[in-house]
């Protein structure tokens, strides 16, 4: 009965911890349909956990299919929930989509 009502009382003080089998996206800069003058220098996404960056890809791809990244993908100032990757030299303001692969 004592441990019974020590998990009680602990679960009421400190509520379970929701987690999620993966990460998801929450933001991102540009934002999601976002129009642009011109191409940005880099693409940065936000993610509801921290991700593991040798298991995950970003690819940012032209109207043609064509990968327009540098494919040097890294965490974000340090930041293990955000990843960050630059475009090629492009001056570009065609349509581009963005593809997050992840395996924890």
């Amino acid at each position: 009965m004592i441990i019974l009502s020590f998990s009680l009382i602990s679960s009421l003080v400190f509520p379970p911890k929701v987690t999620y089998g993966h990460a998801f996206v929450t933001s991102s800069s540009p934002s999601s349909s976002q129009s642009l003058a011109s191409s940005p220098q880099e693409v940065d996404v936000f993610f509801s956990e921290p991700v593991d960056l040798k298991y995950s890809k970003l690819k940012i791809l032209d109207d043609n299919g064509k990968q327009v990244d540098t494919q040097e993908l890294h965490y974000l100032k340090g930041d293990q929930s955000a990843l960050s990757v630059m475009l090629l030299g492009r001056k570009s303001t065609k349509d581009w989509c963005l593809f997050f692969l992840s395996a924890r």
